[in-house]
């Protein structure tokens, strides 16, 4: 792909639609994000603006917590106004965003991308193309498909494709919205269209305190960590008026952000385990080059410049373990193709590979080839 100031040319094929061949630009700018500007399918023009998921802020627009925070005590927070605010639930996994776009005949094509990439493709970390075909087999689209000027928002979450977390279920998608021409729609006016929509877990009015009512969904949320573990990554909140979504904010709490607070200042140090995560998330449309700049790239959305800059030695220290965890996973894959089985057994497998890469790897080899042969 090639630079642009707020995104990038790119060339590629959609592998849900006979390797359909698309040029275009990818946005990546806060107002913009992932969208995505067609120019030509198979070498014939055809431009046309493509609304995908977009970026969802803290309250007030912000990019972080403390910023949201700062925002209030200098009295620059401010809200459209609103009606009501719902609250649901926030999954841990890939955004996936069902998208149509046209060729230069008409010919209207429904495909899918992950949301700095214009279509599936495998990854370093698996293949987001045979985990969707999964997901779209267990829960089927095709009554969304006849929604056909209204694009949707998916997360594609579950032990197998693992990020912070701690899921019982392999793998499974959940609806998270509808996007109709940028504007946002609801789950729940989608309930009899798609098997799984995401939960509400609050409502309140515009008579309640939002700030208060913002801070005792992180406490409840925070309680529920310590009392079951990373069952629950936050929550989202919609903004309503005439029925229509006039905002939509993330909130997560402290045990989630793995903040710790330094100074009365607000200078945070991240957390080992939120930079390992965010590593995996840039798996999602890297292309080679620097791991460490991508996570940064992405780091970005959530935590200040100089928290990241006091973070440095952790980022280097989870980004290269990342690297080594892919290159054993590149060994481990290229091992087992080698051996010809028919199917993962592993009271069959497991010896073998202990022997060939040390007992101490054991965990890690059953994780990869379990992981990776479910697709079987």
């Amino acid at each position: 792909m090639t630079l642009l100031k707020n995104g990038r040319f790119f060339t590629a094929t959609d592998p849900f639609n006979n390797n359909n061949i698309v040029e275009g630009i990818i946005f990546n700018s806060n107002d913009r994000y992932g969208d995505l500007l067609i120019k030509s399918v198979n070498g014939v023009s055809c431009e046309q603006y493509i609304h995908t998921t977009p970026k969802v802020f803290y309250p007030s627009d912000t990019i972080s917590y403390p910023a949201y925070l700062n925002k209030i005590e200098t009295n620059e927070f401010n809200l459209p106004d609103y009606d009501e605010v719902i609250v649901y639930n926030k999954y841990d996994g890939t955004n996936i965003c069902l998208f149509s776009y046209k060729d230069a005949e008409g010919v209207i094509y429904r495909s899918f991308k992950t949301r700095l990439t214009p279509f599936l493709r495998p990854s370093l970390w698996g293949s987001w193309i045979e985990m969707w075909k999964r997901c779209m087999k267990n829960r089927p689209i095709d009554a969304l498909i006849s929604q056909h000027n209204i694009n949707f928002s998916f997360e594609l979450y579950g032990y197998l494709n693992p990020i912070l977390t701690e899921y019982k279920i392999p793998l499974d998608s959940v609806l998270l919205f509808g996007i109709d021409n940028g504007e946002i729609i609801i789950p729940h006016e989608f309930v009899d269209k798609y098997s799984n929509i995401a939960n509400i877990v609050y409502k309140f009015s515009k008579n309640d305190n939002f700030h208060f009512t913002y801070e005792e969904l992180r406490s409840e949320m925070n309680k529920t960590i310590e009392r079951e573990g990373y069952v629950v990554e936050g929550c989202v909140l919609y903004g309503i008026k005439d029925n229509k979504v006039v905002f939509v904010y993330k909130c997560k709490p402290d045990l989630i952000l793995q903040n710790i607070r330094n100074s009365p200042n607000r200078i945070y140090k991240i957390s080992y385990k939120t930079i390992y995560n965010t590593c995996i998330n840039a798996l999602e449309s890297f292309n080679g080059g620097s791991l460490e700049d991508e996570t940064i790239k992405l780091l970005k959305e959530e935590f200040t410049d100089e928290t990241i800059e006091r973070s440095k030695e952790v980022i280097n220290k989870a980004t290269k373990d990342i690297k080594k965890y892919l290159e054993l996973r590149t060994e481990v894959l290229k091992w087992y193709k080698k051996q010809n089985y028919d199917k993962f057994i592993p009271k069959k497998v497991m010896p073998e590979a202990v022997k060939k890469f040390g007992k101490k790897l054991s965990t890690t080899i059953y994780k990869i080839l379990s992981e990776t042969t479910f697709y079987e």
